[in-house]
This record gives structure tokens, C-alpha cells and sequence, in this order.
């Protein structure tokens, strides 16, 4: 049965869906020579960036973009991924341009974090439109409640007066 299931999906070109992120960022730090320096407000790059849990990324800024697959790493509600050499889109010739790029996303409260050769940015992230996202037990919060148990009443109940002892014992 599974290879005929692995048969059809591969016919009819159905894949799993992956989780899908974009990301903007409202800050620019640069970091050089063991410093790291904020840029004033108006004057950051902004950088658009989107990225999916099975390592693919694109992050542009100026007049292109860094694109390819990098590998992945979950652990909890973290995701990371880290690409090395992506080739500037603009310019794919020229070796300079490529760059080492890390994004390490919390699921939690959909904040990123961005490393591209000297910028740094936190960027807030959103899940792509059409993308799913796997269920978190923490999407589902429930309030839980501990009760005392009520004493059983016997009388006007045949079928519990039957099983007297063994309800008795089940209340303790």
C-alpha cells in the first residue's frame, strides 16, 4: 500500500506542504571588527526576507537577492537555517558578493534573527500566505482543573449497589 500511495503522490506531483516565513526587519545593526553599530532610523536597509522549513531562502536587499538552500536545524519552537556562499542574484559571477547567511526563527513569538555577512537584523516574521504550519501544543492551550471526587450514592442506584466494593475502592 505505501508504494502505491508514494506512486500516486509522485504522479499527481503532491508533496507535503512546508512551513513558509517571511520577514521584515525595522532595524539595522552592522557589525565589523568586533563592533556593532545601530544605523539611525530612516537610514537601515530594509531587507525582505522569506525562508521555509525545508531550507530554502531568499534574502533581498539593495537591488537583488541571496538565494538558495541551506541546512536546517529545529530544536523546541527554534528553526535555523545556514547557507554558505549564496550567489547575490544580480551579480552571480562575481565570488565577492557571495555571502554566508543564518536566520535562526522563534516559532513562538515569530521573531527572527538575521546574519548576512556584516548586517544583523531582528526581524519580525509572519507565516507565508498559504503556507501551513504544523499543529504546537502550545496553539492549543486549555485550562486544567483538578476536582475531588464526590462520594457515591448507593441508594435509589441498583447497579451501583452491585458494585459497591469495587467503586469504593476505584474512589480512593
Amino acid at each position: 500500500m505505501t508504494l502505491f500511495t508514494i506512486l500516486i503522490f509522485t504522479i499527481f506531483g503532491i508533496t507535503s506542504s512546508s512551513e513558509k516565513w517571511e520577514c521584515r526587519n525595522d532595524l539595522e545593526i552592522r557589525c565589523a571588527d568586533g563592533n556593532c553599530k545601530t544605523q539611525e532610523k530612516g537610514s537601515s536597509t530594509p531587507m525582505s526576507v522569506s525562508f521555509d522549513d525545508s531550507g530554502m531562502m531568499s534574502v533581498c536587499a539593495y537591488s537583488g537577492c541571496w538565494e538558495g538552500k541551506g541546512n536546517v536545524f529545529r530544536s523546541g519552537d527554534f528553526l535555523s537555517l545556514a547557507g554558505h556562499g549564496l550567489k547575490f542574484s544580480t551579480s552571480p559571477e562575481r565570488a565577492e558578493m557571495n555571502r554566508d547567511i543564518s536566520i535562526t526563527l522563534d516559532r513562538k513569538d515569530n521573531v527572527a534573527m538575521l546574519k548576512a555577512g556584516e548586517f544583523a537584523h531582528p526581524m519580525v516574521c509572519k507565516i507565508a500566505e498559504g503556507s501551513q504550519s504544523e499543529p504546537r501544543f502550545s496553539d492549543y492551550k486549555v485550562k486544567v482543573r483538578t476536582a475531588k471526587p464526590r462520594a457515591i450514592r448507593f441508594r435509589n442506584n441498583r447497579q451501583a449497589r452491585m458494585f459497591r466494593t469495587r467503586l469504593k475502592a476505584a474512589l480512593k
